[in-house]
């Protein structure tokens, strides 16, 4: 029970910073000119593999604003909907 109890809260707090990650992008890019975005998204990254086990984002921008993050063995082709664990992704549109 406590083994799965730790799996859980973990699990969570990979979401929880993976929402965090997502939220800080999505403002930086609501201040950011389109030339600063590479910059920016290439840091994230650098702070996404810092936070999160194997972390990594995607940002799409055109037409319309999407961004992912992956972390564990997820990455954007095997992962559709928002999961959490140890290995899980997180689609903001």
């Amino acid at each position: 029970m406590q083994l799965l109890a730790l799996r859980e809260a973990s699990a969570n707090y990979y979401f929880s910073i993976a929402q965090q990650q997502i939220n800080i992008m999505n403002e930086r890019i609501n201040l950011l000119k389109n030339e600063e975005l590479n910059f920016f998204i290439t840091t994230w990254n650098k702070q996404n593999k810092e936070v999160l086990p194997n972390g990594k984002g995607n940002i799409k921008t055109n037409p319309d604003y999407e961004a992912s993050i992956y972390w564990g063995n997820r990455d954007e082709h095997n992962c559709k909907t928002n999961q959490t664990g140890a290995d899980g992704c997180l689609h903001y549109k």
